[in-house]
């Protein structure tokens, strides 16, 4: 419970900033105006964490040396830097990596500190199909992923041409062989454009071959590293955006390719099936870790990784997301206080219907369940040194003013952080600003 040895006292001194807005502000954008804005033309249709994603980095813009925050080491004001900045998420799983990437796209660096997701790295994922197409090209998916990548260069027009050329029901490496080999049922295309994607068709299959070949004799490192080398694929991945997190994420895998050939087992099949595995159990090695203590970078994490940590400038983020929905409805019901309780079976009318007893321990379930989502909320709230801002969407703006406050009843029945917080935002407006994020402003990001 919240006592007096749960209390947050106040204790750090900050030099005074007249100028600067010293309230916590909820940033939110309204779904039903993005919803007609998108049906009318003027804005793309973007995902709801998308939207947040923009949402934020305008903010982060915003702040960034311009912002005065207070010096760790020197106790004097100076601007914001990227560093001072972190984004919490009570879930991280599908909303980081978007989060980053909007980020990244708009310049602002970005670090997740997250301990999975490296399998799922396009420069991962990609090597992998690679690794599997040596070990058996006959395989649809990654023999498409790998056809229309840097590794093999191919367009999706080619693929269409290639295919289209072959018999119907074949697979795409027998329609791949037959091209190759002038062996097509249908032709459109000019002798010159067939030519050239002939020579091209023969040059990946003899690659592929090449590295089947040596996959005999070779170990998996070696091979690895040879296939690495051969594309120039460190250098290629260090060029795009975040490109020294995917460079040290390929030199992870050469790594644990390296380690795997200690475990006794030899090969491609094996190393292949050795990563299926860990796919299907969900074991990650996480991203490699390329960021030093002091890199300036706005930082991604989960609220419970947060704790015991303080930020400048933080941003609570994803409030509108879902709680997770507990059925309190089954036939019998347990708890450490109140016991057991179950559903009461008429005999005479053959009906069942629900005890007092059981309804007290639901009610307390859900108590139970809402103290837990508050107690997370305070760990996320008390992380802000400076300044705290909130960020989520309402589905109706006009809704969420016309509400100021909800009595305890309606407690239980919040179904987000953003529910949550709303009432108490708006009731507090000398600690809280509302700060919509509207349309307008995020086609004005788009043209930047």
């Amino acid at each position: 419970s919240y006592d007096e040895d749960a209390k947050l006292y106040l204790g750090a001194e900050y030099p005074d900033t007249p100028m600067q807005e010293q309230r916590a502000q909820l940033l939110y954008f309204d779904k039903k105006k993005m919803k007609e804005s998108v049906s009318a033309g003027i804005i793309p249709e973007y995902s709801n964490v998308e939207l947040e994603a923009y949402m934020i980095a305008k903010r982060i813009r915003e702040l960034h040396g311009r912002f005065l925050v207070t010096d760790k080491k020197t106790k004097e004001l100076r601007p914001a830097r990227y560093s001072d900045m972190v984004i919490l998420l009570r879930v991280a799983s599908g909303v980081d990596d978007v989060f980053k990437k909007i980020l990244t796209q708009e310049n602002i660096p970005t670090h997740i500190t997250s301990r999975s997701g490296y399998f799922k790295t396009a420069e991962i994922h990609l090597l992998l199909d690679y690794l599997t197409l040596v070990n058996n090209p006959r395989q649809d998916i990654p023999l498409l992923s790998v056809l229309h990548s840097y590794l093999g260069g191919f367009s999706e027009e080619e693929i269409a041409r290639i295919r289209i050329a072959g018999m119907k029901e074949e697979l795409l490496y027998d329609s791949l062989v037959r091209y190759g080999r002038h062996e097509m049922t249908q032709m459109s295309e000019s002798d010159k454009e067939r030519e050239c994607l002939t020579e091209k068709v023969a040059a990946f299959l003899t690659q592929i071959n090449v590295f089947r070949e040596k996959a005999v004799y070779m170990g998996i490192f070696e091979l690895l590293e040879g296939i690495v080398r051969h594309f120039d694929y460190e250098n290629h991945v260090a060029l795009l955006p975040d490109g020294e997190q995917q460079r040290a994420n390929v030199r992870l895998l050469l790594q644990k390719a390296k380690a795997f050939e200690g475990t006794g087992y030899a090969g491609v099949f094996h190393f292949v099936r050795y990563i299926e595995n860990m796919k299907e159990k969900e074991i990650d090695f996480g991203e490699a870790n390329v960021l030093a203590e002091d890199a300036d970078v706005v930082r991604i994490m989960t609220i419970h990784k947060s704790k015991g940590l303080e930020f400048p400038i933080c941003f609570v983020s994803g409030l509108a997301k879902q709680f997770r929905k507990t059925d309190y409805s089954d036939s019998l019901l347990c708890d450490d206080t109140f016991g057991v309780a179950v559903d009461y079976f008429d005999r005479v009318s053959r009906r069942v219907s629900t005890t007092l007893y059981k309804n007290a321990i639901a009610v307390k379930k859900r108590m139970d369940a809402r103290g837990e989502d508050m107690r997370i909320l305070y760990v996320a709230l008390t992380r802000a040194k400076e300044k705290l801002f909130l960020t989520g969407f309402v589905n109706d703006s006009e809704k969420m003013y016309a509400k100021q406050s909800f009595s305890q009843s309606e407690l239980l029945k919040a179904n987000s952080f953003m529910s949550l917080c709303v009432p108490v935002v708006l009731s507090e407006p000398e600690c809280f600003v509302c700060d919509e994020f509207l349309p307008e402003e995020l086609l004005s990001e788009q043209n930047k």
